[in-house]
């Protein structure tokens, strides 16, 4: 049996290929925390290939009043102590007091962790049958947003980010026996950072590169650009296109 533990129903959602190659093989548990109903909808339609679906409601979600106390509470940890924004909102008490019971319930053969920001379940999870997947090296597109904002209020916002999250995502690779990325550099990186510590493999992406790659005949003259603008790194990405 499998545990798969994700921040967000919907990022679980889009590891659809992972789960039903997980399926082939193992009973697959997920759980994920839910920010809202399409979340818990998006969830459910993974019932298919899975044993079990569970979702866990974002605590700061419940109201308004909620989303202001959360914000208020999370920001003085975050200034007190070691933990950033990111990982107390993506792994809130809720979720990791789930995990724990999960994991005493079920004895799991593989618990698969995404996100380093989860890096809190592994108090609940046993390290020799835990995996990281990770998506992205964040500390080094932090570094990246934080060299590209202009403005000052901005920058030093990511600035502060970067460094503050930078000391947890390198503690979670250092702790973690075993990860997963998705490109050969992402892994190098993870290797470094680790001090060699875990044991980094690159997961194949789920399509098949030919089919992309395929000629497509006349070229477009329009592009659409589907991203968020108040993103940085779209803002620059349009600009060097343009």
């Amino acid at each position: 049996s499998t545990l798969s533990s994700s921040s967000a129903a919907s990022d679980v959602y889009k590891r659809q290929d992972i789960i039903r190659a997980l399926s082939g093989t193992f009973d697959v548990t997920v759980l994920a925390r839910a920010l809202d109903g399409s979340d818990v909808d998006a969830a459910r339609e993974l019932q298919s290939w899975c044993e079990r679906v569970i979702t866990v409601p974002a605590p700061n979600r419940r109201s308004l009043l909620h989303r202001v106390a959360y914000k208020l509470a999370f920001s003085v940890r975050s200034l007190a102590g070691r933990r950033s924004l990111k990982s107390l909102y993506d792994c809130p008490s809720t979720l990791i007091a789930r995990a724990a019971e999960l994991a005493s319930q079920s004895p799991f053969d593989l618990y698969l962790v995404e996100y380093w920001q989860l890096y809190p379940l592994f108090d609940v999870f046993p390290a020799d049958r835990t995996v990281l997947l990770t998506h992205d090296i964040d500390l080094l597109v932090n570094r990246q947003i934080a060299l590209m904002e202009k403005r000052l209020g901005a920058k030093l916002r990511a600035v502060r980010r970067w460094r503050v999250e930078e000391g947890e995502e390198v503690r979670t690779y250092q702790r973690s026996q075993r990860v997963l990325a998705l490109t050969e550099r992402d892994a190098h990186a993870v290797r470094k950072l680790s001090r060699g510590r875990a044991d980094v493999r690159v997961l194949p992406f789920g399509v098949d590169p030919d089919y992309f790659a395929a000629p497509v005949g006349a070229r477009a003259r329009e592009v659409l650009f589907m991203g968020a603008l108040s993103a940085s790194f779209n803002r620059d990405a349009l600009e060097y296109f343009a």
